[in-house]
């Protein structure tokens, strides 16, 4: 096996063993609360589980905003697999929006697998079905996630902004946190960006790691560029914008589909978003571990118990990433392999 192989093997170990980890320590504290709460009541003696809990929240479920959830989360990659349809085009590659809308799940699909899998998983599908090239279809992937990570950057901002008094409140309470120390990180964090970008601007200096960050924040700005190279910019900019509406969107149905998060406002459900999606960057299996911890947390800021907010956070889970993703990947699956394969462009359209 090649050094390369062994690498992203212990790397993908090491992820899936944090999230599973995560995940056991966050339910083994949640089965405990919520069984210490649970023996209160005497009636409930014997039937103090947190899985029987989670099958009676299910049962309980809103299932119409459910369903929108679920539609919401289609509706999200027939954008994103538009948005793919025209950075292909900048390649020279001739894709439709059918079978870029089924890749797309595939991808997802193959994530539930293997963390970061599915990238891989949808580049290389598409490129057997059109016989274009591989390394292609994957820079515009990784376009792709530069998208997806700057849209969410920019919500976060937003988020922080509008929530600052609340979370400044929360952290003072549950981490100790003070204005001063924040000014301190703020000043830390933009000293360390100013020696990084001194470093990048600089040949002077040599260090391995200093040339690999640097190839990779110019296949980033490879990224931007062909974004407005496009020669339909605007319309990349919307189904980005577009996409992360309805992912707020799902999350804001979801919470009111659930009966102790429905009380939720569309600000605060804005925070409990981003701080979710955040969980989703760490290359676990769908998510899960970070996504559970960092959601419950998130709740916990507006009042929601530990115990509530673990439910949302295996509910979402479920009906996203189980039930949506396995069901439209497995369809993805048999369409991709039996419709006629199409081809690729010789040479990249005019822009």
């Amino acid at each position: 096996m090649k050094r390369s192989s062994v690498s992203s093997f212990l790397r993908f170990l090491l992820f899936l063993s944090i999230g599973i980890i995560l995940f056991y320590y966050v339910f083994s504290s949640q089965q405990e609360a919520y069984r210490e709460q649970c023996m209160q009541n005497p009636a409930q003696a014997g039937k103090c589980s947190l899985w029987a809990k989670l099958l009676e929240d299910i049962k309980k479920l809103d299932r119409l905003l459910i369903f929108l959830v679920m539609l919401g989360f289609v509706i999200s990659n027939i954008m994103r697999a538009r948005r793919w349809v025209i950075m292909l085009r900048t390649m020279g590659i001739r894709a439709g929006l059918w079978e870029t809308f089924w890749a797309v799940h595939l991808g997802y699909f193959a994530n539930l697998a293997l963390p970061r899998m599915g990238e891989l998983a949808r580049a290389g599908t598409l490129a057997r079905r059109l016989h274009a090239p591989l390394e292609k279809i994957l820079g515009t992937i990784i376009s792709d996630r530069l998208l997806d990570l700057i849209v969410l950057g920019l919500f976060t901002g937003l988020g922080f902004f509008l929530q600052f008094r609340i979370l400044y409140e929360f952290l003072s309470r549950k981490a100790s946190i003070s204005l001063w120390h924040l000014m301190v990180l703020g000043i830390a964090g933009l000293l360390v960006m100013a020696i990084f970008i001194f470093l990048f601007r600089t040949d002077r200096f040599y260090h391995p790691v200093i040339e690999k960050i640097k190839s990779k924040i110019h296949g980033l700005r490879e990224g931007v560029v062909s974004v407005v190279k496009t020669g339909n910019p605007l319309e990349v900019i919307l189904l980005s914008a577009g996409i992360w509406i309805m992912y707020y969107s799902m999350t804001l149905l979801g919470l009111k589909a659930f009966g102790p998060t429905s009380g939720i406002t569309a600000l605060q459900g804005m925070i409990v978003f981003i701080i979710g999606s955040l969980g989703m960057i760490i290359p676990t299996p769908g998510g899960i571990g970070p996504y559970h911890f960092l959601t419950m947390s998130a709740l916990g800021i507006y009042g929601i118990s530990s115990i509530e907010g673990f439910s949302y956070a295996n509910l979402s889970f479920i009906v996203v990433q189980v039930v949506t993703i396995s069901l439209f990947g497995i369809i993805g699956m048999a369409v991709l392999s039996r419709t006629k394969k199409t081809k690729a462009l010789d040479s990249p359209l005019p822009t």
